[in-house]
């Protein structure tokens, strides 16, 4: 006889705080052939952020396919849902690269904010569930939706 597993829900901004640094990226083309790649991220405004090329393909699976799932670990289970949007305005561009936002100098991996080979990505997200141990080491999902 298998248990049912207990479940928590948790708000949004106390799940988002885990969601920081490197992070795997899963995307799919069009016919739903998978792509994972790691991205690194930073949160503003309740939105996962990430930076890559124009040309890549999560960029290209993105413009085909606007949705993305993230995983953070090692130190807890961070799995994230939502749309994802390609983001060229060249003022949050210039923004992020001024602001360190990104955790590292993003002008040595994309080059100037104004140059379109690199795309900033803006990923809303929809639902998120995070696997927290306690003491005795027992995992319980908690889970979150949007509205």
């Amino acid at each position: 006889m298998t248990g049912r597993r207990e479940t928590a829900t948790m708000d949004w901004p106390e799940m988002s705080t885990h969601a920081t640094g490197t992070a795997h990226l899963a995307t799919a083309t069009s016919s739903g052939r998978p792509h994972v790649s790691q991205v690194a991220t930073w949160l503003e405004d309740a939105m996962v952020w990430f930076c890559t090329g124009r040309n890549s393909r999560k960029a290209r699976n993105l413009v085909d396919n606007p949705f993305a799932a993230l995983m953070w670990t090692p130190s807890v289970e961070l799995y994230v849902q939502g749309a994802a949007e390609l983001v060229d305005d060249v003022d949050t561009k210039r923004r992020v690269w001024n602001t360190a936002t990104m955790g590292y100098d993003p002008q040595g991996f994309f080059g100037e904010p104004d140059d379109p080979a690199s795309v900033l990505v803006r990923v809303t997200p929809e639902r998120a569930v995070l696997y927290l141990g306690d003491s005795s080491g027992a995992v319980t999902p908690h889970r979150w939706r949007a509205n």
